[in-house]
């Protein structure tokens, strides 16, 4: 078997993680959570300040593995970035403390876990905006209906601003960069345009696989200038992996011009309800 050398150091940042109104838009089944773009937004603040020699802009090995719940009545979210160094890379992973009933022990939680690189990053080429003919006959959801009845999100995480085209080969939708409501800096660039992407996604594994699909993680995204807020970019996520139970996905951000702002590759997205939440019976294929 394979050993792995030990990390060179492990260190803990507290991270408190004010709760921003925007944050309740964000629910599933009724309860709001931290959306998995303002966890690598978090993460990414944290580990740049110890170590802002890291390239923010290049994340691998995402995982979203646990949902951070907000209750209604808290102001800021008391959490932890569990850090460890490696020669090539930092790990981080975002934690909480809980404490089961009738006991005084306490045992971390983890949220979400990525890699940022101490090395000098690979040069990745992601083609321009192709305005390509579709291959097969598409079918377009509104807004309206995606946000209605596919991704039933508040109004600060409604950003997908125009028709969605699908077809069996690829979404393509019109995202929005949202409105910034805090002064704090945004080293990812705006967290609304991948995480529309990500709803673009949902509403194709609707149609076409049968089931409400949410991420779980990645293997890298590049991002190559920062998403702005209050600005307007097309997302295309294209399948790679079509198999109900695991879904995984490449999706490209393209700004005005069609030049690529981001790439992410190999993001896997499964429904995490226990099929409790289903396609309604409209969006799926004939």
């Amino acid at each position: 078997m394979e050993k792995f050398p030990p990390p060179v150091e492990k260190l803990r940042i507290a991270v408190e993680i004010p709760v921003l109104t925007r944050f309740y838009d964000h629910h599933i089944e009724g309860r709001s959570m931290l959306s998995a773009v303002e966890a690598m937004h978090n993460l990414a603040v944290s580990t740049q300040s110890r170590h802002p020699e890291i390239d923010a802009g290049l994340i691998s090995n995402a995982a979203f593995d646990k949902f951070l719940f907000i209750p209604s009545d808290q102001k800021s979210i008391t959490a932890f970035n569990d850090i460890a160094i490696y020669n090539d890379r930092i790990v981080s992973k975002l934690t909480t403390q809980t404490r089961p009933k009738k006991t005084a022990i306490t045992r971390a939680m983890e949220h979400v876990s990525l890699e940022f690189s101490l090395s000098r990053p690979p040069e990745i080429n992601s083609p321009s905006l192709s305005c390509a003919v579709l291959e097969t006959e598409e079918f377009d959801i509104s807004p309206e209906q995606i946000y209605e009845d596919l991704v039933p999100f508040g109004p600060a995480y409604r950003n997908i601003v125009a028709p969605l085209i699908v077809t069996p080969e690829r979404a393509t939708a019109v995202v929005s960069g949202g409105r910034m409501d805090s002064p704090e800096p945004f080293p990812l660039g705006s967290p609304f345009p991948l995480d529309a992407a990500f709803h673009a996604a949902c509403a194709w594994s609707q149609r076409y696989a049968g089931v409400v699909a949410f991420p779980i993680g990645f293997e890298m995204r590049r991002i190559f200038e920062p998403a702005a807020f209050n600005e307007t970019y097309t997302a295309v996520v294209t399948p790679v992996q079509r198999d109900p139970r695991l879904l995984i996905f490449d999706i490209r951000i393209y700004g005005r011009r069609g030049e690529p702002r981001e790439t992410v590759y190999n993001v896997r997205m499964k429904d995490v309800s226990g099929g409790r939440m289903k396609p309604p019976e409209w969006i799926k294929e004939r």
